[in-house]
């Protein structure tokens, strides 16, 4: 199930926990959990709270036409829609803070603590500012970025960011690999009437599900969820890549048992099992790129409508087909049209493509030019195997409770990647002769250690490359910060975007990714 203005970014939690919120025997989600009598009925109290919501989110709405142009609408914010919308999620000790706190010699100014659970912090700035960019007057980063830097030096494990639009909540980032945070675009939820993404918001954020003090956060049911997202990450790691080492075998069969031409190639050795090999591979990366691109919704551009996205999700996505995957009776081997739908899809990402009228942009590069999938791009795939493979990358089996979940894939990161290219640098490709009336089949054998060795095929875990990064590229960092008028440019800035990366493996392309996203942090610090 989708929340659509909602979006997870990074570890904090996993995208199949909003789907399990709604089931009453699922932790922490029952009546009494929420401090309601055993007996009342939670939908019903979210009801009540979303209709009150409407008439806030409305009355504030009517509110924000009469600020004047340039104000930033904060007192409005706070005192008529955020207050009152969190006062339904059982927040009503929150408390207004007027004196900066200071963290050692820094000061921070959140608005606003709730003191029954141990000051939990909740920072509200004006509608017509931006969490992510520096306000005019007042601290020197961002909203998001100040409440986050605060709880990175506190002891505090969890808050909340808003602007009335869009709200945020965060975790201590310092003990994860990258920044993480849950938001909700309130705009989109209340504009829209998403009355099953409230449900989530309340189901998540009731106040029941904060910690009661910074000591006892491991106690609270946001920690639980968080640390359950962490185990099924792991989960999902390991199950990744077996899953494409499955689905490259079951593709490749697939293709060469419904293409004569294909196998005439393979004969021949017009084709070769490595060849074929490269193009199931490209083919693997292309959809596990645009899953990962279609749940962060980075495929538009800035320009595009609702239409044209609704477009797009609705008949040329790939979660479309995963949606078909989830439903085994759809897997028709008898018909050939979901494949040649997705190169259709796959056509309006090429470089000058078509995908400009749906409000896309060409990704461009040799992974989706024209000729990228050699000789499967005319190629045919009945829709039982495409479906088929597509379901062994959606779903994983927990091992614990055997259930099917669906692969978060907004939360992917380059470790997950680097754990399938690791796992398929062990397989060399080989096709398999025809057997009596059963046509060839494409599979792997195991490398030798000596073949992997000869070949140089290596993947760096992230401890090695944050640890080369530490020694190797910070102190060039920290150099060209200090000194850049010495070095000849004009500004921090410019040294820092002058800085030129190699990675002399010429691997995976991790430490060219860990190094891009440590300059990226850096910059935008000095930002």
């Amino acid at each position: 199930m989708t929340f659509p203005s909602i979006r997870i970014e990074g570890a904090i939690l996993s995208g199949d926990l909003l789907a399990k919120l709604d089931k009453g025997d699922f932790v922490g989600q029952r009546p009494s959990d929420f401090g309601f009598d055993s007996q009342a009925k939670l939908k019903e109290e979210i009801v009540r709270a979303w209709t009150a919501a409407q008439a806030f989110y409305t009355a504030f709405q009517h509110k924000l036409e009469t600020v004047k142009e340039g104000a930033a609408a904060t007192s409005e914010t706070r005192n008529q829609w955020i207050i009152p919308l969190l006062g339904l999620l059982g927040y009503g000790e929150l408390e207004f803070q007027s004196q900066s706190e200071f963290v050692g010699d820094k000061p921070f100014r959140i608005s606003h603590h709730l003191r029954s659970h141990g000051a939990f912090h909740v920072h509200i700035v004006g509608a017509r500012e931006s969490l992510d960019k520096k306000p005019v007057t007042g601290p020197r980063v961002s909203p998001h970025a100040h409440l986050q830097e605060y709880l990175n030096l506190t002891e505090h494990l969890y808050g909340l960011v808003t602007n009335g639009k869009l709200l945020r909540l965060l975790r201590d980032s310092t003990r994860l690999i990258k920044l993480s945070y849950v938001e909700f675009d309130l705009d989109r939820m209340f504009s829209e009437e998403l009355f099953a993404d409230f449900a989530v918001f309340y189901r998540l954020l009731h106040v029941t599900r904060l910690p009661r003090s910074p000591e006892k956060s491991s106690e609270s049911l946001l920690e639980r969820y968080h640390q359950d997202a962490l185990e099924s990450g792991a989960r999902i790691r390991d199950g990744l890549s077996f899953a494409v080492e499955q689905v490259v075998q079951e593709l490749g069969s697939g293709f060469l048992a419904r293409n004569e031409n294909l196998r005439n190639a393979v004969a021949d050795n017009s084709v070769t099992a490595r060849e074929l090999h490269h193009a199931l591979l490209r083919l693997i990366y292309r959809l596990l790129l645009m899953m990962v691109a279609e749940e962060r919704g980075l495929l538009f551009t800035d320009a595009a409508t609702p239409r044209q996205r609704k477009l797009y999700l609705d008949h040329y996505s790939i979660n479309r087909l995963r949606r078909l995957a989830e439903r085994r009776a759809l897997a028709d081997s008898t018909k050939h049209d979901l494949w040649r739908g997705l190169r259709s899809t796959f056509r309006l990402f090429e470089t000058d493509g078509p995908g400009a009228p749906l409000g896309l942009t060409g990704l461009g590069g040799q992974l989706f030019s024209a000729a990228a999938l050699g000789p499967l791009q005319a190629a045919e795939l009945d829709n039982g195997t495409l479906l088929s493979a597509l379901a062994k990358l959606s779903l994983f089996r927990q091992p614990d409770t055997g259930q099917l979940s669906r692969v978060n894939y907004g939360a992917l990161a380059t470790e997950e990647f680097g754990s399938v290219y690791e796992r398929l640098l062990e397989l060399h490709p080989v096709i398999n002769p025809a057997v009596s009336n059963l046509p060839p089949t494409f599979g792997f054998k195991q490398a030798a250690g000596n073949e992997r060795k000869t070949s140089g095929s290596y993947y760096t875990p992230s401890s090695l490359v944050e640890c080369l990064l530490d020694s190797a590229l910070d102190p060039v960092l920290d150099d060209r910060l200090k000194n850049f008028a010495k070095l000849g440019y004009k500004s921090a800035d410019d040294a820092v975007l002058a800085l030129k990366v190699c990675d002399m493996a010429c691997g995976s392309g991790h430490f060219l990714i860990a190094a891009a996203q440590r300059i990226a942090r850096r910059l935008a610090l000095l930002r």
